[in-house]
């Protein structure tokens, strides 16, 4: 109830600073850095549930030529339209790969089916080299929307230990 009350602000706010019929379109991603970077990449920041949701016609998305990033953002961009998949097999390989900041951010990664998919902390405690699993995945970026694990007492699949992410 207060989330479609929420909604319902949000529009009302969006179409309150916009003349009468004009057309609103949605910018899905953006750079938040101020650095004149050599390899720029985005922060994926809006849907089109989200542009949907808003009563818009279109939406923005912003590719940066000559990136080393560019190749995932072209994927990225292929996810926004598509819709989620499932791969399900054995983990054969998990493991963690440290970022900028080693000790604090470090990324988490299992294998399914020759793909690799990068999880959530939470998610990867939970889970053993060997176990079947769910996965529900965009098809272009390989990014999870749920992961489940075969739980073979109950003989059926469950959430991770992290459970649905949103």
């Amino acid at each position: 109830m207060l989330d479609d009350y929420a909604r319902l602000l949000e529009k009302a706010e969006v179409q309150r600073h916009l003349p009468p019929g004009e057309p609103l379109i949605l910018k899905l991603n953006n750079r938040d850095s101020l650095l004149d970077e050599k390899d720029p990449d985005q922060a994926v920041t809006g849907s089109v549930k989200d542009a949907l949701r808003l009563g818009c016609v279109g939406v923005g998305y912003t590719i940066y030529p000559g990136s080393a990033h560019r190749l995932e953002m072209y994927g990225t961009l292929r996810d926004i339209a598509a819709e989620p998949t499932l791969a399900e097999g054995d983990v054969t390989r998990k493991w963690t790969k440290g970022n900028f900041f080693i000790f604090f951010l470090p990324s988490y990664y299992i294998a399914v089916k020759g793909k690799i998919f990068s999880i959530r902390r939470v998610d990867y405690i939970g889970i053993l080299e060997g176990d079947l699993v769910r996965i529900s995945h965009y098809p272009h970026s390989l990014t999870v929307e749920s992961l489940h694990l075969y739980d073979s007492a109950l003989k059926k699949f469950v959430p991770a230990v992290g459970g649905e992410q949103v």
